[in-house]
């Protein structure tokens, strides 16, 4: 299921509608962007939040997720200086260790911005994998208004991409409680949807637990498309242990039955290679830009090991947790 959010497009990243007029012809929302930013263009344009929302919407149709996500945080950093300087600090929402300016002093128009700024950069966190961020953008979000949908439906999925599942459950049904007493009509779609993401949450809790995956042909079906299978993580009745002198290895933890399913994972980076993948160069962030350039990670000539050695290097630097795991399982420790 893919979420649709407010500037037209789904959580996959296809772009849908750009200001109504998206016809897939890529030459002419080009030109229609170009000269957008033509008018936009003067004194006040780089001092306006509502300039960077739309600039980064348009990144975002684009898949410059890394741009879109800068280009958001220009225009959060507005509000940072100008509008929300004189007001105090609130606790975020469960997260009593984490605090944001509060913006009950602004505008309405001003509020909604800051919101669709911290949820369309939560999505584009979420689209490069970046889910620690993605999480952290929601809770602000929610904390300025706790029944917010893109802020909710974007939670959950940041959550589940942790796979924390069990609190996305939970966070999900208590929303679903909120929304249902607000009695409109938007609320009753977005409840539908929210509790068909529910359902999904738990047969991904249940996959992760016990395996238990409902259409295995399906999914090795999809093995070799571009989008890879919906499924999740799953570990089996297994365990590595080291072997002196042969390293590691993996060992039954206990008596398994013909034909049980032992272990399930994703690829922690994947390429296709007749897919039109995109110049490697437009997929990096400034940080993994600048590392290549300096000699800093080196990889092999083959255009292939290139790109997926970029690709790793570049989700290491975005997701700083994940560098640990990554190390350890490369040193063999």
């Amino acid at each position: 299921m893919n979420e649709t959010n407010r500037f037209g497009t789904s959580s996959d990243g296809n772009a849908k509608v750009a200001n109504g007029k998206c016809d897939g012809d890529s030459n002419k929302l080009n030109s229609k962007a170009e000269e957008e930013s033509d008018d936009d263009v003067g004194s006040s344009s780089s001092r306006n939040p509502q300039f960077f929302l739309k600039e980064g919407n348009m990144q975002f149709i684009y898949k410059n997720f890394t741009s879109a996500i800068s280009t958001y945080t220009h225009g959060l950093d507005l509000f940072n200086e100008e509008l929300c300087g004189d007001h105090p600090v609130v606790v975020v929402e469960n997260e009593p260790d984490k605090k944001i300016r509060s913006v009950s002093g602004n505008t309405n128009e001003n509020r909604t911005v800051i919101l669709e700024l911290f949820t369309n950069r939560a999505l584009a966190y979420l689209s490069i994998g970046n889910y620690t961020a993605a999480l952290e953008d929601t809770q602000k979000a929610l904390s300025i208004n706790p029944t917010h949908f893109k802020a909710i439906f974007r939670k959950a999925k940041a959550l589940a991409g942790l796979a924390q599942y069990q609190n996305a459950i939970g966070f999900v049904e208590s929303s679903l409680k909120r929304l249902t007493k607000k009695n409109k009509q938007e609320s009753v779609s977005d409840c539908k949807e929210l509790s068909a993401y529910l359902e999904k949450l738990r047969r991904m809790k249940q996959q992760s637990e016990a395996g238990d995956y409902y259409d295995v042909p399906y999914i090795m079906e999809r093995l070799y498309e571009p989008t890879p299978a919906d499924w999740v993580d799953y570990i089996g009745p297994v365990k590595v242990e080291k072997f002196p002198g042969k390293g590691r290895g993996l060992v039954a933890a206990q008596d398994i039955p013909p034909c049980k399913l032992i272990l399930a994972c994703r690829a922690f980076e994947i390429i296709f290679l007749d897919t039109g993948s995109p110049d490697p160069e437009e997929c990096l962030s400034q940080e993994s830009k600048k590392a290549l350039f300096n000699g800093d990670i080196k990889v092999e000539d083959d255009r292939t090991l290139n790109f997926l050695a970029r690709k790793i290097y570049d989700r290491l630097v975005r997701n700083p947790e994940k560098r640990v795991d990554f190390y350890q399982l490369h040193a063999g420790t």
